[in-house]
């Protein structure tokens, strides 16, 4: 029972009210006690129909897309690497694993300082070997790569880390027999390793699809969202109409029509994944 009231305080009122919201036009403007006008399904209509939403939404789609597609392939390479028994191997995993620990707010700080165009450690290295200064932050074909590399940094150790568990609890005797059959170290890993790590990959994809979708904090802290659009996503388009505009219901319906639209990508990824690993 205390369980349930908790789960009910913090996780399903707050779902359920966003839901009731979402039909409302609840302006703060007014203040908390402002009373809510029932719309209907008006708020669902303005988010579907405002073209800045559908291009947040494009910018949104490409990050997960290029930030997760590297995530994995770094972190599976990675996996294969440190899945070995060597001196300090530990070591090795700990000192990858460290991006992971780092706070979103601090690294943002931290990469912003990074890519400062005129004192920036980034752009100092460039210009050593004859590249000029680069707007990392300033330039609109630039700040969404750039946001992507730090997302990247943090979170392709989660990648690997969960992948090595992966690789850690294969069956030996499926590969042993495979070598002693005299299948080479490609037809091994395409026929025995990568199916029996489906599972694995599958669920570290989700979750981190469903958590890139979200990202709030390092965009805002390197960019804000700028310049212009370039590098704003759902999460921060919510928050806009949520608390900088007063757009309470707005916000919810957006965050609302977010939700079907993650569920309906990462569903689509995950089934189109398995069938590549099965042919």
């Amino acid at each position: 029972m205390p369980t349930l009231i908790i789960m009910l305080v913090v996780t399903i009122y707050p779902f359920l009210f966003s839901l009731y919201l979402s039909f409302h036009k609840w302006d703060l403007y007014a203040g908390m006690a402002a009373p809510m006008e029932f719309v209907g399904f008006k708020n669902y209509w303005s988010v579907l129909t405002d073209p800045v939403f559908w291009k947040i939404m494009h910018n949104t789609l490409f990050f997960v897309a290029v930030a997760v597609g590297l995530e994995f392939s770094i972190g599976l390479g990675l996996a294969m690497l440190l899945d070995r028994d060597m001196p300090g191997i530990r070591v090795y995993r700990l000192l990858w694993a460290l991006p992971v620990m780092m706070t979103p707010i601090l690294m943002g700080i931290l990469w912003t300082y990074m890519y400062k165009e005129d004192f920036g450690i980034i752009n100092y290295f460039l210009s050593l070997i004859g590249v000029g200064k680069v707007a990392w932050q300033g330039d609109p074909t630039i700040a969404m790569f750039a946001c992507i590399i730090v997302d990247v940094w943090q979170w392709t150790p989660f990648m690997m880390l969960v992948i090595l568990a992966g690789l850690k609890s294969l069956p030996a005797a499926p590969f042993e027999a495979a070598s002693i059959d005299g299948a080479n170290r490609w037809q091994i890993f395409r026929k025995l390793t990568l199916p029996f790590l489906k599972p694995v990959i599958a669920v570290s994809l989700a979750i981190r699809m469903m958590d890139a979708f979200r990202v709030f904090d390092v965009i805002w802290q390197l960019t804000q969202g700028g310049p212009g659009q370039a590098t704003e996503t759902i999460a921060i388009y919510i928050y806009r109409q949520s608390f900088r505009y007063f757009h309470m219901g707005l916000g919810a319906a957006a965050s609302y029509i977010a939700l079907i639209i993650v569920a309906i990508v990462c569903t689509i990824i995950i089934r189109s994944l398995h069938e590549v690993i099965e042919i």
